[in-house]
């Protein structure tokens, strides 16, 4: 996966450029388009984020798509450009939840940015300290999803799927 003759080839410029254009305007609309499907889940009541496959799906098309000449730098990059979608879902969702953005501001922190990472894992040892096995259940689908989402986008952009 990331051996060192697969980093020591040539970067060219004309393709680096677009990679890091589509990937970060594909990071902000999916991730948009992802926060507000989440904030959908959560008004029917499923706490699921299939929104991170929709991130996933437009990242990994549009690196792929970008370049002419393969470089291991790509997909690499498109697990960056998967983080600064996921935080752009999670700042659309918490938009349509407080609806205001001073609220807004007062809930966003260094640490709830921190928490954004790991919040999978979170609910999987919550649910198993609490012992309620439908949030259980529903929490580790939803780390099946977020870990399958990266995994997407790292083969997309690379080319196999």
């Amino acid at each position: 996966m990331f051996n060192k003759y697969a980093w020591k080839q040539p970067i060219f410029k004309s393709d680096l450029l677009p990679v890091l254009g589509n990937g970060l305007l594909f990071a902000i609309i999916g991730g948009v388009l992802a926060g507000l499907l989440d904030y959908l889940c959560q008004l029917i009541g499923l706490n699921i984020s299939f929104g991170l496959i929709i991130i996933a799906y437009f990242i990994g098309t549009k690196v792929r798509k970008a370049y002419y000449s393969y470089h291991i730098l790509y997909p690499t990059l498109t697990i960056l450009f998967m983080l600064v979608g996921l935080l752009f879902s999670d700042l659309a969702y918490l938009l349509c939840l407080f609806r205001s953005l001073s609220n807004l501001l007062n809930a966003l922190n260094p640490i709830s940015l921190f928490n954004l990472i790991i919040g999978p894992i979170r609910a999987v040892i919550n649910s198993l300290i609490s012992f309620n096995v439908l949030n259980l259940f529903l929490s580790t689908f939803n780390l099946v999803i977020y870990i399958f989402a990266f995994i997407y986008a790292y083969r997309l952009a690379k080319g196999r799927n």
